[in-house]
């Protein structure tokens, strides 16, 4: 489908994008995606991986005795790291056929909380007022993002 006024193609699987001309005839407000069940799984299931990947990556540092080649690939928590990246980019790619990026990546800035919790549960690290609000800042500037965007009703 393209645009008349501004002759741009809008295309996704499940939702077509239309022209951001207020006046255009495909012009067409949605404020969020269409709510899916497993959508919502997945994007769980990619929050979780993706954080787990971190704070499995701090433990890594910790626990290696000096970085070579060997002792990377060796060291138990470095491939459980890359391990949950690898879950975490295919679950991020099944997340996309769903939703638009905008969207699912509100909820990917979820990783700064998760990571505040993760470092002060396993790794005693103190969590400050300006970490708090730095996370909320990244969170409400990726949702003021987001919320923003048109779609064209299905065929």
């Amino acid at each position: 489908m393209k645009c008349v006024q501004c002759t741009k193609r809008r295309v996704d699987q499940k939702l077509n994008f239309s022209c951001r001309l207020e006046g255009c005839e495909i012009w067409q407000v949605q404020p969020m995606a269409k709510v899916d069940s497993i959508g919502f799984l997945y994007l769980f299931l990619s929050l979780l991986f993706q954080s787990a990947a971190f704070g499995i990556g701090k433990q890594a540092a910790l626990t290696i005795e000096s970085f070579t080649l060997l002792n990377v690939l060796s060291n138990p928590f470095y491939l459980a790291a890359i391990g949950c990246l690898g879950f975490h980019a295919i679950v991020w790619q099944l997340v996309l056929r769903i939703y638009p990026l905008s969207f699912a990546y509100f909820f990917m800035s979820l990783v700064f909380v998760n990571i505040l919790l993760i470092s002060h549960l396993f790794f005693d690290e103190a969590i400050s007022i300006t970490n708090i609000l730095g996370s909320a800042v990244i969170m409400a500037g990726v949702l003021i993002l987001s919320r923003d965007y048109r779609v064209v009703p299905g065929d």
